[in-house]
């Protein structure tokens, strides 16, 4: 026996083929070049632009290498671990250069027999046939590209796939064109290379000129594609014939062939039959990944096929084919290992993004270090009490995304760690548990893993487990157990539902606000991508959607709803052009990549929720049989239970002994149809990804959005030994009416019944086996027909029945139920714990595309929402469940444990395991601690639900919701809208939304001066309450803004700069953290989370217009902007000083800063609305409410302040804004000044003034030159008592609950009404000034009328036109102007406005009455005045008009007077305010001021 040869001379036989001679120009463009690169990019994992641009400068390079790949040194180290002897080894390495010699051959590069060098069961002889095969394919491509270019281009990227599609059609063209040719054919391919050229030179020159290569010669496409789809399945086929003459069965195996692949971690090759499976894979294959796949396995071919995806360099024929075996058992091409591509090829950059800042410390920690170190300790445990044989080497925890971590092990020898010597010694070490994995001592991510450097020989084992993080937490603390019941309540209703659950958690709730802006600041760009298609370039991208994610019925085309992954560009556009018979454009392909990288990141944040659950059960990924992946937990199966035994096949749970045996979610069935809960000898089992959890929809998920009910039964296979697996629910009805739901399940129940005694008296387990017939048949058909209501068309007898059932899996062996859509999954179906029943649907079908798709009330198929829209929605859901999963698990968790600790809740049924559930259906029950514990629990409680969207679906208004639903749709209104499918809480809420954002661009929007200065007024608060971190702040806040908008390297320049010119205040590093807190928490982002605004998150539908509205809140945002810099500022400046951290950036300081800015700003964010602004209604009443409200909050309860910060902000605002501003009515403030101060004094106008106004307007009004009031204005407490006022007012109640919206719509009605009225009497003045009122209620154009008339006549007047003040040509000042742009009002005008309400008591038909009175008198005598005698005509019958409408009106004396009073000029009026008997000393002031005396 010859020893071993030495690896010296065996690669000293070896010829070098790494020089690579190019002989003819290249084409880029041509298929069968992108072939090249596409293989060769493969084996070296280079970037195929680098290849292909290489090659267009004749440099073959790459191809020199690429020939190189079979490495004769590792199939050594191969040899080695299998402990193949020395002689066998000898021979075998031997083999591999003889083979390597023929398949890397000096003239051509063929990568298929490249790939089958280092597979021994092979011989040569088979490699050289399968060469030879290949380079045939290869001429004939060439020939054909050569003779028609441009079609072959065609067909190759399109129709066929690959060329080589249709290189495979001539060839067997010539061969049944001549059959004797065969086994000519065959014979050529076992010829030595310079003879088979020689041959294949003539016979391809012959076809040529026989006109076989021009492609147009075909009779059509379909006759090609015929040829093609008969490969490998039709027995008569050429190509058949030629490989079973070439006997590749008997060809030769060698006796090491199972070792050697078990080494390899090959797929198992057992014989000679395997090896033909093996070439016919190869041959089958249409691209590189499938050549990978069918040589050296599906984990193998999946990361190649995950290569050509990210690199958007997937052809056709890879796009999508990954997929469960469930979906496709018999592929017609080797399938990659499909959750190892899905995994591989989701990456979503969407993702990514939030995965990064839901990492930052901005975002919180949803537990403790310290509990994840002892849940890691105590996986650490369990591994060595498990681990008897093998000892625990080195160990270590890495992190992925979303709080998942990874506890990882190596493992060696039992008594020191040291390596095993072979790898077969380290399985046995385990009992071949496939949960360890052996690894090589010197492989290189044992060093960059674990530190552990040996270039020695020898292996460990590798164990790797997910840590169950979902239940850790940090109790919540008791925050507000010494509040009384009266401040208690009060605080459930105002305050900010943050104060109740403690700092920790108040702020992760707050900052997730942020995070979610940020989110929706980076999908804006996608956002765009789409709403910039047109509508027919939208409906085109929608139908192939459409078509990825449903198979039209009858539908006769690929069924692109089949494909798992998301197709590349090329892919799609080829199916683009399949559906809608033309290319995309430009724009269509960037939408498409923009909603793929929505759906995957929408796919990840569910999958990382699914995956959390499995992991917290115990969750392995295990592989049962090559191909077939499921879900499993480790257990113990019962004696008499029956266990599937890959290797033994079944046998008994006595029998499994000391194996490894997993209880799988989902049994798994072979192919006879037996059923298996428990298996063992599994081929793997590792931790499990997200792909394993939950399978992708190309189009997005059928969410089922129309069905409310879903019917169905609770079914539970039978296993094999007759016992029952876990439960699940398959759905066989949907329904958008609990009514038809009912009656559903009610007449399917009634045919249950009938059947079951013909189930039990037959055996029979499923409605599919069953036959009928006689009597039996006709009374069962009668039953069928009496109960379809719920498919009358299909369903009229025991057939179509039976065929129905087939389709939808369904028995009829169980009776039905009906299930809420948002009623959470019964505990016993594990695979849907904690999930809501459509989420359970959803996820099914996600799992599973093979489900028949759910039939609708009435038999239609169920339609569901266009694949855009659905996809779009589900990221923004998804996208704001992410960035509060941390807030949501403190919070939740945290009261859960809690409670569990106190022990004092419970439960109408058992205790829920999962915490959501937990805290949803527990119930304070009393007698079990303090009371004050208890009502501070159930305050959080109520808090965490309302927040976080715990409530159940019967609490508050949705009970009203589904109400009224369900009658529309069962009834109509008066027989009109019946079968209506409609969301009251959507409309009703999007109404209440959109009269929310009307009413607040209208007063904030459309480039609106003054909300500039008002919002950033709110510093006056934050300076009274935080004086000395308040005033450094103020003054450094237009610095920090100007910072914000320079690199982090920038800003430090500056700071430098400005401290070298004598900036003193905040230090250095104050500002540069506020710049940074800024940016990174979101709360640079001034979105649609303001408390008046409180508009949706994401704003995927923004317009043209919209974006105008957007721009035209510029003003607003900046002083918005302003108050948060400027809080964000003292909250920095005041950790430095308090010293609570030593970085703001720790766990303890973001905590404070966030908090402490958070108060500063008075928590003006619709995430901290007091309960009484709850639902859309009381949102709409109280709109213009929170600032006032919050002020009041932190005054009166103060749960955010101190008792010194309540105290000197209450003192601050009465001295800086008087008693108007602190909410005092003007019939109060004047009495007050009245008192003691006689109205003829000339100082008591400057007295009322000083009292009312405050020290803020009188160095205000010194500033100006003139009395002005901004105070008013800014004053928290300015609107306070009008606010309340109006809510008990004599207003109709729709116009009070409507708030500022409906009554700022209510008015522009009714001008415009009057407008029409006007300008059908033949008022036309009258009617332009009616339409200008309508148009004043934009403030920004009211602003400017009014700062107009006053430069233009020295008159201030309101909206109506009636004048409050006249002014001197040398009072109106540059800074009277500029006041009044900046949201100031003229003193005399306030105090006009506040003598007629001192005066004026009046009811609403007064009010409507004066209002046109107003308004035509006032503008009659302005006509008058003109001396023009047409406009004096029409003036004098306006005022005739009014005059009339005085007298004819039906008014007492009383209001006649005062009507008679309000047309009355403005000097005149207030002289007779002063004159009129009865009126106070208060009244007589405040007219004095009105006149500015």
């Amino acid at each position: 026996m010859s020893s071993i040869v030495s690896l010296e001379e065996l690669l000293a036989d070896e010829e070098d083929f790494s020089q690579v001679e190019q002989k003819k120009p290249l084409d880029p463009t041509s298929p069968l070049e992108k072939q090249v690169v596409e293989e060769q990019s493969l084996l070296l994992e280079v970037d195929p632009a680098v290849i292909s641009e290489a090659r267009l400068a004749e440099d073959m390079t790459h191809e020199g290498l690429a020939k190189q790949f079979p490495d004769l040194n590792v199939f050594l180290e191969t040899l080695y671990d299998a402990g193949v002897p020395i002689e066998e080894a000898g021979r075998l390495a031997q083999e591999h250069v003889d083979r390597k010699q023929v398949a890397v051959s000096p003239r051509e590069f063929i990568f298929s027999s490249i790939m089958m060098v280092d597979d021994d069961t092979v011989n040569q002889e088979t490699l050289r046939m399968l060469t030879n095969y290949e380079l045939i394919n290869k001429r004939i491509a060439e020939r054909l590209e050569k003779n028609d270019p441009s079609t072959f281009k065609w067909l190759a990227a399109g129709t066929l796939n690959t060329a080589r599609d249709f290189t495979i059609g001539v060839f067997e063209m010539l061969i049944r064109k001549d059959s004797s040719k065969s086994k000519e054919y065959a014979n050529t391919l076992f010829m030595e290379p310079e003879e088979f050229d020689a041959y294949w030179e003539t016979e391809l020159n012959d076809a040529e000129n026989k006109g076989l290569f021009n492609i147009r010669e075909y009779e059509s496409l379909r006759d090609v594609q015929t040829l093609i789809d008969n490969f490998g399945v039709d027995e008569n086929a050429g190509f058949n014939q030629l490989l079973a003459l070439t006997d590749v069965a008997t060809l030769g195996v060698t006796k090491t062939a199972t070792r050697l692949a078990a080494a390899g971690g090959r797929k198992l090759i057992t014989g000679s039959a395997a090896t033909r499976e093996t070439i016919e894979g190869v041959l089958k294959s249409k691209s590189a990944s499938e050549v990978i796949t069918a040589t050296k396995g599906d984990v193998a071919g999946a990361k190649a096929t995950i290569i050509q995806h990210n690199t958007g360099q997937a052809p056709s024929s890879v796009s999508g084919k990954a997929g469960p075996t469930t979906l496709d058992p018999n592929p017609n091409t080797p399938v990659p290992h499909s959750a190892t591509v899905i995994e591989g090829t989701k990456a979503s950059m969407l993702f990514d993004d939030m995965s990064k800042i839901m990492q930052s410390p901005f975002a919180g920690k949803a537990f403790t270090l310290e509990s994840l170190n002892e849940a890691t300790e105590k996986v650490a445990t369990r591994l060595m009490n498990s681990s008897t044989n093998a000892f625990v080497n080195l160990s270590r925890r890495r992190a992925e995304d979303s709080d998942n971590f990874i506890y990882s092990a190596i493992l060696g020898k039992s008594e020191n760690g040291a390596a095993f010597t072979t790898k077969k010694e380290a399985q046995e070490a385990v009992n071949f548990d496939p949960r360890y994995t052996p690894v090589r001592r010197n492989a290189d991510d044992l060093e960059q893993g674990y530190g552990l450097k040996e270039n020695k020989r020898g292996w460990y084992l590798q164990y790797e487990e997910r840590i169950d993080t979902s239940r850790l937490a940090k109790e919540l603390e008791d925050v507000t157990v010494d509040e009384g019941f009266v401040k208690r309540a009060a605080a459930r209703l105002f305050s900010a539902g943050q104060t109740t659950v403690g700092p920790r958690v108040g702020f992760m709730i707050n900052a997730a606000e942020g995070l979610v802006a940020r989110v929706s600041k980076i999908a804006d760009k996608s956002f765009k991508d789409i709403r910039s298609l047109s509508k027919q370039e939208y409906e085109e991208v929608n139908k192939v959607m459409t078509r990825y994610r449903d198979r039209p019925e009858g539908d006769a085309q690929e069924n692109l709803a089949a494909q798992r992954g998301a197709p590349s560009s090329n892919k799609f556009a080829s199916d683009f052009f399949q559906v809608n018979g033309k290319a995309p454009t430009e724009k269509q392909l960037t939408a498409y990549r923009a909603l793929t990288d929505f759906n995957n990141a929408a796919w990840n944040v569910k999958a990382t929720e699914i995956l959390k659950n499995v992991t917290n059960r115990g969750g392995w990924a295990v592989t049962i049989n090559t191909g077939y992946d499921g879900i499993g937990v480790i257990a113990k199966a019962a004696d008499d239970d029956v266990v599937y035994s890959r290797l033994q096949g079944r046998i008994k749970g006595a029998q499994a002994a000391d194996r490894v045996v997993y209880k799988l979610d989902q049994p798994y069935q072979t192919p006879d149809g037996t059923n298996y809960q428990y298996v063992t000898d599994v081929v793997d089992a590792r931790i499990p990804q997200k792909s394993d959890v939950l399978g992708y929809n190309v189009g997005g998920s059928r969410n089922n959005e129309t069905l409310n009910f879903f019917v169905g039964s609770v079914f539970e296979p039978t296993l094999a030994g007759g016992k029952k697996a876990a439960k699940g629910f398959r759905t066989l009805i949907g329904s958008f009416s609990a009514k038809e739901a009912d009656k559903a399940a009610k007449e399917l129940n009634n045919i249950v019944d009938v059947l079951s005694p013909i189930f039990k008296a037959t055996g029979i387990k499923h409605i599919k086996d069953l036959g009928i017939s006689g009597d039996d048949l006709t009374r069962i058909n009668a039953v069928i027909v009496a109960n379809n209501s719920w498919n009358p068309s299909s369903i009229k007898n025991f057939e179509d029945l039976k065929l129905l059932a087939t389709k939808h899996d369904e028995s009829f062996t169980t009776k039905f139920d009906v299930k809420r859509r948002d009623q959470k999954v019964d505990a016993e179906i594990v695979d849907g714990q904690g999930m809501s029943v459509g989420e359970y649907q959803s996820m099914r079908v996600s799992r599973k595309r093979g489900d028949a798709p759910l039939l609708e009330y009435g038999g239609a198929r169920v339609g569901n929402q266009d694949p855009i829209t659905n996809i779009v929605e589900q990221f923004e859901s998804s996208a704001y469940r992410y960035t509060h999963y941390k807030a949501t698990q403190a919070a939740v968790n945290g009261w859960v444990l809690k409670a569990k600790r106190l022990g004092n809740v419970e439960f109408d049924g058992p205790i829920p395991s999962n915490p959501e559930d937990f805290i949803r259906l527990a119930r304070i029950k009393g007698g079990k601690g303090s009371k004050t514990v208890d009502a501070d629990m159930r305050d959080q409680q109520d808090v965490i639900k309302r927040r976080l969207g715990l409530h159940e679906r019967a609490d508050k208004e949705n009970t009203l919701y589904t109400m009224i639903a369900q009658s529309l749709y069962d009834e109509g209104v008066f027989g009109f809208g019946k079968g209506l499918k409609t969301k009251p809480e959507d409309w009703i809420g999007g109404a209440a939304g959109r009269a929310r954002a009307f009413a607040f661009h209208l007063k904030m929007g459309f480039l609106n001066p003054d909300q500039l200065v008002l919002n950033a007024s709110h510093v006056a608060q934050i300076m009274a309450i935080s004086p000395k971190a308040g005033a450094k702040a103020t003054v450094a806040t237009p610095v920090i803004a100007h910072l914000m908008l320079k690199t982090p390297k920038a800003a430090a320049k500056d700071i430098d700069a400005m401290y070298s010119n004598g900036f003193a205040g905040m230090t250095k590093q104050e500002l540069l953290d506020t710049v940074r807190y800024m940016r990174e928490s979101g709360r640079d982002i001034i979105g649609t989370s303001v408390l008046e605004r409180s508009g949706a998150t994401f704003n995927s539908n923004q317009t043209k217009a919209s974006e105008l509205l957007e721009r035209g809140l510029t003003p607003f945002k900046i002083g918005e902007l302003y108050g948060r810099i400027a809080a964000t500022a003292t909250a920095v400046v005041e950790h430095g000083a308090k010293k609570v951290s030593d970085d703001v950036f720790s766990e303890t300081g973001l905590q404070y800063v966030a908090n402490r800015e958070q108060v500063l700003t008075f928590r003006m964010t619709s995430g901290q609305k007091g309960a009484y602004q709850e639902g859309p209604i009381l949102g709409l009443a109280t709109q213009w409410m929170s600032y006032t409200n919050r002020f009041l909050d932190n005054i009166m309860l103060g749960r955010d302040l101190t008792k010194s910060e309540r105290a000197r902000m209450l003192a601050t605002n009465t001295v800086m804004f008087g008693t108007r501003g602190m909410g005092f009515p003007p019939r109060v403030t004047a009495a007050m000044v009245a008192m003691g101060i006689d109205p003829e004094d000339q100082n008591s106008t400057a007295a009322l003034n000083a009292v009312k106004f405050g020290l803020f307007d009188w160095v205000l009004s010194q500033g100006v030159g003139t009395d002005v009031s901004l105070g008013t204005r800014i004053a928290p407490l300015g609107g306070l008592v009008q606010q309340y006022t109006e809510l008990f007012a004599e207003d109709p109640l729709w116009s009070t609950l409507g708030g500022p919206s409906v009554q700022i719509g209510t008015e522009g009605l009714s001008s415009l009404k009057d407008a029409v009225s006007a300008l059908v009497g033949g008022h036309y003045q009258v009617s332009a000034e009616e339409f200008t009122v309508m148009m004043r209620n934009v403030k920004s154009f009211d602003l400017y009328s009014k700062v107009v008339e006053l430069i233009e006549t020295g008159e201030y007047r309101s909206k109506r036109r009636s004048m409050a003040g006249s002014f001197s040509e040398e009072e109106v000042t540059v800074g009277l102007v500029a006041s009044v742009f900046g949201g100031a009002t003229p003193m005399k005008v306030l105090n006009f406005y506040d003598a007629k309400d001192i005066s004026y008591k009046e009811d609403a038909k007064f009010k409507d009455a004066r209002k046109r009175i107003d308004t035509w008198a006032s503008k009659g005598l302005s006509l008058i005045e003109t001396g023009d005698p047409a406009k004096i005509k029409e003036g004098k019958e306006l005022y005739n008009d009014a005059l009339n409408l005085i007298e004819d009106g039906g008014f007492s004396i009383e209001n006649q007077t005062k009507l008679y009073r309000a047309i009355v000029r403005l000097d005149t009026m207030t002289d007779l305010i002063k004159r009129a008997r009865g009126q106070s000393a208060g009244s007589q002031i405040t007219a004095q001021a009105a006149q500015g005396e």
